[in-house]
Formats: structure tokens, C-alpha cells, sequence
């Protein structure tokens, strides 16, 4: 087949040179044709008319034959035409001969004749011919000859050479238009190919002739199914679909070697009537389904587990009940919660922590992959890993399908309480590590995911209240303790709104001068009008429920501002001491609400002291040095109180920048009838000084205790021998009554 542009412009070419030659051929043809009928006519009238006349000349003059020739010929010679003898007009007799002529016979290829008879049946008879030369539509036609051929000349041009122009313009457009088509084909990232009615390839272009790991001779001709996997898809089998234009799908296209790549195929249709063809654009999706597999496991997964997060697990947890709905199973739910995580997690760094948490989800997978319960393996979840779930931090959750009865639960805590409490080995150190498990059960304890949910963590709550390593399965008595719980969490919170904590101080006497040192405060909560709770009372919900950041903060300012003001009456001497829980003292804000507190109250940071527990100490790791010498270094002084009752390391006391000891009342008791009491007391005493620090003897209640604490070399007692804690109007009253330093008039801060 020619090149389109090629058989256009020969067709263009070949319509003007026909219109141009009809043009010029047309305008002399249609002069001559026109002069020529005009001159017939004229002849065959003028003829007529001379007949007519002559006719009339003969009939009157019979008798003067002479007389008529020369009136005939006067007659004949009327108008004759004046172009050089271009007419010529004759009358002849019956005979045929010339009776009388005007003119000169026209000498001409082109000669118009016509005669016209008259005297039909007189003595005279005859016709007049009339001949006029046709010269001058020769003439004429030359010219309208010339006239034409300019025209048919312009015609061509105008139309050979305009509309090719533009139409040159629009192929050549096309032309490019094609090339790019076919460039973008060839070298399109996507895979493309063509292919018929009959599903067998026409062309490919280079992406195709990779992602199929073939050349483009060995694709072309090929049936189109057999370069995907279609075995799991009967519209793509039937080859139905791929004859929809418009039509997306997702399939694995089928690579040389074997492999599957993940594609998404476009169909299309291009061309038109008999060249038309379908187009499949197959777009490679492996870095989509990577980027979908990566967002999922961002979305649904812990990072450091890897294991499902809370969301997810609840997904799992809904579909699992809702097989067992259908098939009526039981599903059991563990809540497994480690025990001394943050002990391993402050003192070894959060790397070995998150280490930890790693091994631990590893072994949980371990155990519940060999776990074994009455009518497991009827149907079970898609993977094992989908068992157990990370809900954050320590938390673990386990579900169990196809439980015969909730006793199959219990069989697996055991098993996993046994494997959490095996040692880990994380980078050279050995952490051993329990845990306490809360188990639930669907239908038997809750009929969907929120209720068994909660009957879990509540049966959790109680297995850790029952010690390390050990499970406990929900009942409904479990209800009311914590509705117990949840009731003083919102008394709690509207004490807190309504200002109703108090602070009560008690004095802290010195044994050598047996005068007021200062005062330890104690936090105390107005719950009604007769109702003075303690801090075991409501101190655990308090940091369960995070209040005790804000109940802290006030602690300590209330209690600067009270000092102040019995420092602006003249007991400058007069410390305080705040105690100061785990809580607060791994909050990162400890030190500036000290510093905040102090400057706005104005009293100088070494009347102020800080107390920590020895378990505060021991689980606190690294970071509570950090926060202690900032203290130290603000001038506050820092006490270890109830020291003696954990397990802290000897080592490393000598390191913390403390400034005294509280020997606690555990063993303050039991001085008088107990020599191992005395023993531990008299031991806290010289190692306190030793180290250089005080020491600060709690709850002495006879004075055979203080004696024998004074004896030891004890420096301060504070306890019912002296005063129970009591509010600062009492406390004000107290000192007043026994003498301290300075004036006895206290200001009092509300």
C-alpha cells in the first residue's frame, strides 16, 4: 500500500488538472457554441426577411427585370455586415442561377449558410442565401481559449497546491503523531502489546519483551493467555474480559524462567473499522504490593514485634469469634502481663528491653506452635503468628480457637507461664523474667469482642494481685472489685477538681537537742465530711490513672509556700521533707516543677528534701542519676527512705548523691524484743555515717526505742512518741506548745 501522503496528493493533483482543463476548455467551447447559434439565428431571420422582400420587389416590377436587379441588389446590400467581407449574400432563380450578389464570397474553413425560397408558384421564383465567415468566433474562441487557461491555470494551482499545503501539514502531523505513538509504544516503562479479536499478539514493545522474558519474534502470534497465570480466574480463561475495552484487573503475568510477576493489566481498543486492534498496557505492580505489604505492616503490625498491634488484634479476636459463632466453638483469650520488665528496661537500657520484648513474642510463638488443647486443629487461624498479638509495652495477647471447653485455656497458661519464666540470654546477660496471665473465654464469659476483652485484662489484674507466675480466669466477682476501682477513680478525679487534698505535716525531732528540725509532709484526701483517706487508700490508682503527676505537683508547691511562711515568722531553721513516688521521679518534668516551686515561693533549695524509696532506687536504672544530680546540683537535699526493706545494692550507694537515711519502721518496731532488728538498724546507722549522711528513724513510738536509736547514733526520730502527722494549724499549735527555733508565731498557708 503507497504512503497515505503520497496517494492524497496524486488524487488532489489529478482533481485540479481535471477542473483546470474543463475550465479552459469550457469558456472557448461555450463562446464558439454561443456565437454560432447567435449567427444561425441572425441568418436564417435575415434570409427570411430577404425572401419576403424580394418576393414583394418581384411581384410589383414583373415587367422590368431590369429595374428589379438593380432594386434587388440596393436590397440584398441593406446592413450588410461591415468586416471586410465577411457576408455574402446571393439570390439565384429556380435554375440556380445567381440573379443578383452583394458582397464577397467569405474564404474561411468556418462558413454559416442559409437561404430562405420566395414567388413559390409566380413567374419569378427563386431564394436568397445569405453566408457569413465564422472568423470572428474563431477569434473569440482563441481568446476565450487564452482567458481559459489563465483561469484553469489559477484553478489548478489554487487547488493542487493550497489544500495539499494544509493537508501536508495535517499528515505530516499525523505522521508525527504516529511516530510518537509508536516511540511511546516502544519505549513505554509499562509493558504493551497489541493483539486481534482472536487474542493472539500483533506487537510488543520493549518493557513487554522484559516483563515477559521474551523477544518480540517469540511473542508475536502467540495466544495472550499463556503469558499469565490464569488458572484462579474463569472470566480471564475464557478470554471474555480481555475483549472488554475499559476493563482493569490485576493477574500475575508469567515470566520465562517460571516466576510470577504481580501486574495490572488496562485493555483498550485503538484504530477503527478494519484496522482496529486492542491494546493491553501491563503495568508491573511488585513495588505497589511491597509498598501495600509495607503499609500494612505499619498499619496492623508492631514494629518491634512484628507481631499484630491492639487494632489489628481486635480484628482477629471479632473474626475469630464469629467462626466460632458459626461452627459453635469455644475461643479462649489470654492477657499475659511480664513482670520486672521495667526493671530489666531502666537498668539495662530500652535496647536490651526492646531485645526482651522480641524474644518473649518469639517464644510465645514457639509455645502456642506446640501447644496442643482439646479440638485444636479443626480450623485454626491462617498462621500461628496471628495467635499472639503485642497490645503495647509489656502486654501480650493470646487467642486460642477451638477450644473443647475453657479448661483447654488453662492448660495453655500453664505452658506459657513455664516458657516466659525460662531465662533469656540478651547480649551477654541472662534475664529472667514471669508474667501473669488473665484468661476469658467466648461464650462462656462474654458474647463479643469488647466484653471478653475486658473480662481478660480484669482476670489479668487479678492474676498479677495474686503474684508472678501465676493465671487467673475470669468470674463475675471480678466485676465488683473493679467497679470498686472505677467508683474511687471518679471520686479521685472530682476530689481532685474540687481541691479536696490536703497536706498533714509531722515533726522531725533531733535526738541530740530534742528540738524540731523540720517536717515531713504527708498527703492526705478529704473524701466527704468525715471520710480522711491515707495514701494506701488511693495512691495506686493515683499513678494507674496518671493524677499523680498533677496531685504531686501541688504537693510540692503547697508545701514550699507553707515553709515560706513559717520562715517569714521566724523558723528559718525548719525543713520539710516531700515524699516522692517511682512515678514522679521518672517523669522528665521532676526537676523544673522543684525549681519552679522554690522560686516562687523563695525559701533556699537546701530546706527542701526529697524522699525515694528504696524500690523507687532499685528499679529506676541510670536515668534516676541523671535527675538526682540535677537536684543536688539545684541545692535540694535527697533522702532514701524505707532503706533496708528492698534490695538495693550496697556498690553503688556510695555513688548516689544522697544526704541522709530513713531507717524504717519495720524494724523500729521490733527494737526492743528483736536482736535481729537492732542488728539491720545499727547496720543502716554506721553505714549511713560512713557514707557521710544522716540518719532518720521512722515510726518511734516509746521512748525505749528512741533510747536505743540514740544509743546507735541515730540523728532524727519522727513518730507518735513525738506527734502523729497533723495539718499546719495543728502543727503550728504543736511547736508553739514545745519550743522550736526562733519566735513560736507561724504563718499559716491555706
Amino acid at each position: 500500500m503507497s504512503d497515505p501522503a503520497t496517494y492524497s496528493r496524486r488524487v488532489i493533483t489529478t482533481l485540479a488538472l481535471v477542473i483546470a482543463v474543463v475550465v479552459t476548455v469550457l469558456l472557448p467551447t461555450m463562446v464558439t457554441v454561443h456565437g454560432y447559434r447567435k449567427d444561425v439565428a441572425e441568418l436564417e431571420m435575415l434570409s427570411a426577411i430577404l425572401a419576403r422582400v424580394t418576393e414583394e420587389v418581384a411581384a410589383r416590377s414583373a415587367e422590368t427585370r431590369t429595374g428589379q436587379d438593380e432594386l434587388l441588389k440596393q436590397l440584398l446590400g441593406t446592413r450588410v455586415d461591415a468586416k471586410g467581407g465577411s457576408e455574402y449574400r446571393y439570390i439565384e432563380d429556380g435554375a440556380g442561377k445567381r440573379i443578383v450578389a452583394v458582397g464577397t464570397p467569405p474564404n474561411s474553413l468556418l462558413v454559416v449558410k442559409r437561404s430562405a425560397s420566395f414567388g413559390a408558384g409566380a413567374k419569378f421564383s427563386g431564394r436568397v442565401v445569405v453566408e457569413r465567415s465564422q472568423r470572428h468566433l474563431i477569434e473569440l474562441a482563441v481568446i476565450a481559449l487564452l482567458l481559459g487557461g489563465t483561469l484553469g491555470m489559477g484553478i489548478y494551482l489554487a487547488l493542487a497546491h493550497l489544500p495539499m499545503r494544509d493537508m501536508e501539514r495535517a499528515i505530516d502531523s499525523l505522521t508525527e503523531e504516529r511516530a510518537r505513538s509508536r516511540q511511546m509504544f516502544a519505549y513505554a516503562r509499562d509493558g504493551m502489546l497489541s493483539f486481534d479479536d482472536y487474542l493472539r499478539i500483533k506487537d510488543v514493545n520493549k518493557a513487554g519483551e522484559q516483563l515477559f522474558g521474551r523477544d518480540r519474534e517469540a511473542l508475536l502470534g502467540q495466544p495472550l493467555q499463556t503469558l499469565f497465570d490464569i488458572a484462579g480466574s474463569n472470566a480471564l480463561r475464557d478470554g471474555h474480559i480481555w475483549l472488554e475495552t475499559g476493563s482493569a484487573f490485576e493477574v500475575s503475568a508469567r515470566n520465562a524462567d517460571g516466576s510470577l510477576v504481580p501486574v495490572e493489566v488496562s485493555i483498550g481498543r485503538v484504530g477503527e473499522r478494519k484496522d482496529v486492534c486492542r491494546v493491553a498496557v501491563i503495568r508491573n505492580i511488585t513495588e505497589r504490593r511491597d509498598a501495600e505489604s509495607d503499609l500494612n505492616l505499619f498499619v496492623n503490625y508492631d514494629s518491634l514485634t512484628r507481631l499484630p498491634n491492639r487494632d489489628y488484634f481486635r480484628e482477629l479476636l471479632s473474626e475469630a469469634l464469629f467462626r466460632a459463632q458459626r461452627r459453635g466453638g469455644h475461643v479462649g483469650l489470654l492477657f499475659l502481663d511480664l513482670a520486672r520488665f521495667k526493671l530489666v528496661n531502666d537498668s539495662l537500657g530500652y535496647a536490651v528491653g526492646d531485645k526482651l520484648l522480641c524474644a518473649v513474642a518469639r517464644r510465645l510463638q514457639q509455645t502456642l506452635g506446640h501447644a496442643e488443647w482439646p479440638g485444636r486443629g479443626v480450623s485454626g487461624l491462617a498462621n500461628k503468628e496471628a495467635l499472639v498479638s503485642r497490645l503495647g509495652g509489656d502486654e501480650f495477647a493470646l487467642i486460642l480457637e477451638d477450644l473443647a471447653d475453657p479448661a483447654g485455656a488453662e492448660k495453655v497458661a500453664r505452658q506459657v507461664i513455664e516458657a516466659i519464666g525460662a531465662p533469656f540470654e540478651i547480649e551477654g546477660h541472662e534475664i529472667t523474667v514471669g508474667g501473669s496471665i488473665g484468661i476469658a473465654c467466648f461464650p462462656d464469659h462474654a458474647d463479643f469482642v469488647g466484653r471478653l476483652i475486658r473480662a481478660a485484662d480484669l482476670a489479668m489484674y487479678q492474676a498479677r494481685n495474686l503474684g508472678q507466675g501465676m493465671f487467673h480466669v475470669y468470674s463475675p466477682a471480678l466485676e465488683i472489685g473493679h467497679q470498686d476501682r472505677l467508683d474511687l477513680e471518679a471520686r479521685l478525679r472530682r476530689g481532685l477538681a474540687n481541691e479536696a487534698f490536703e497536706l498533714h505535716y509531722q515533726p522531725v525531732i533531733s535526738m541530740a537537742a530534742d528540738v524540731v528540725e523540720g517536717v515531713e509532709v504527708l498527703l492526705r484526701w478529704q473524701d466527704g465530711e468525715d471520710n480522711l483517706l491515707l495514701p494506701p487508700d488511693f495512691m495506686d490508682v493515683l499513678e494507674d490513672t496518671g493524677m499523680i503527676r498533677e496531685v504531686g505537683d501541688w504537693v510540692i508547691r503547697t508545701a514550699c509556700r507553707q515553709l515560706r511562711g513559717w520562715h517569714d515568722a521566724g523558723y528559718a531553721g525548719l525543713r520539710l521533707s516531700v515524699n516522692v513516688t517511682q512515678h514522679q521521679f521518672n517523669h522528665p518534668d521532676l526537676v523544673q516543677t522543684v525549681t519552679a516551686a522554690i522560686a516562687e515561693s523563695g525559701i533556699a533549695p537546701d530546706c527542701v528534701e526529697l524522699a525515694l524509696s528504696e524500690n523507687t532506687l532499685s528499679q529506676s536504672g541510670e536515668r534516676i542519676m541523671t535527675t538526682m544530680q540535677e537536684l543536688r546540683n539545684l541545692g535540694v537535699r535527697l533522702a532514701l527512705d524505707r532503706f533496708g526493706t528492698g534490695l538495693s545494692c550496697l556498690a553503688s550507694l556510695q555513688k548516689l548523691p544522697l544526704s541522709a537515711l530513713k531507717v524504717d519502721l519495720f524494724f523500729v518496731h521490733d527494737l526492743v524484743e528483736s536482736v535481729s532488728s537492732r542488728a539491720i538498724a545499727q547496720t543502716v546507722i554506721s553505714l549511713a555515717h560512713s557514707l557521710g549522711l544522716q540518719t532518720v528513724a521512722v515510726g518511734v513510738e516509746n521512748d525505749n526505742q528512741r533510747q536505743i536509736l540514740q544509743a546507735m547514733g541515730c540523728d532524727f526520730y519522727q513518730g507518735f512518741l513525738a506527734t502523729p502527722a497533723m495539718s499546719a494549724r495543728s502543727c503550728l499549735a504543736w511547736i508553739e506548745q514545745r519550743g522550736s527555733h526562733g519566735q513560736p508565731k507561724l504563718h499559716l498557708v491555706s
